[in-house]
């Protein structure tokens, strides 16, 4: 039925008998679908009874104890296996077997920034694998990266890794580097040693 004009008898009918029988039951009577009853009621504003309601939920209780599993059955799949059937046997992975995008320890790349890394671990996790080389360069050189403090190269080349070319400086210092290399070489040449003479001023001081 696609369209129905409801009669005033029929919505008294629906009202009286809807919150209190199932709605399949209702539909039976009615000749309708059970989708055209619940709007029907639902645009009325008629609803199942608190009664009614939990009646239909002990029975439904009753009716899934039945159904399920209880403690000590076993499922009858247990200890089975199940080969692998169709193209399922094309497609799926082999022990042991790598993903497409596998590379091997000592594989090198260079990331979004220009940095060269180099994997040194393989636990599929990509930004714990890789590990910038010039970070390696100094770790190895028994020097340690402190929290809030960023390595960089003094001359701007990330493919000179000298040891004597990295630099440790603080975040706050690498932003401010950042924003006056903007302005050109001569001007980022000064800054810097600026803050190269500031800091020989500061060490003084502090000594006496």
């Amino acid at each position: 039925m696609m369209y129905h004009t409801w009669t005033p008898d029929e919505v008294a009918l629906l009202a009286s008998i809807y919150p209190d029988t199932s709605t399949a039951d209702v539909a039976e009577r009615f000749g309708f679908t059970v989708d055209q009853i619940r709007r029907k009621a639902y645009a009325l504003g008629i609803h199942k009874t608190p009664e009614f309601r939990r009646e239909t939920m002990v029975e439904t209780g009753r009716k899934s104890v039945g159904r399920k599993f209880k403690a000590g059955n076993v499922p009858w799949n247990y200890g089975k296996s199940h080969p692998a059937s169709g193209r399922t046997i094309e497609t799926q992975f082999k022990p042991k077997s790598k993903p497409p995008g596998w590379r091997p320890i000592g594989t090198e790349r260079v990331n979004t920034w220009g940095y060269l890394q180099r994997k040194m671990t393989d636990t599929g996790k990509t930004n714990l694998d890789y590990v910038s080389v010039h970070h390696i360069v100094w770790r190895e050189a028994g020097r340690e990266i402190p929290p809030g403090h960023s390595l960089v190269f003094r001359d701007g080349d990330k493919r000179n890794f000298e040891i004597g070319n990295l630099e440790l400086i603080t975040r706050s210092e690498l932003m401010s580097r950042n924003s006056y290399h903007n302005y050109g070489p001569e001007i980022a040449s000064l800054i810097q040693l600026r803050g190269v003479i500031s800091r020989k001023l500061n060490r003084k001081e502090t000594a006496a």
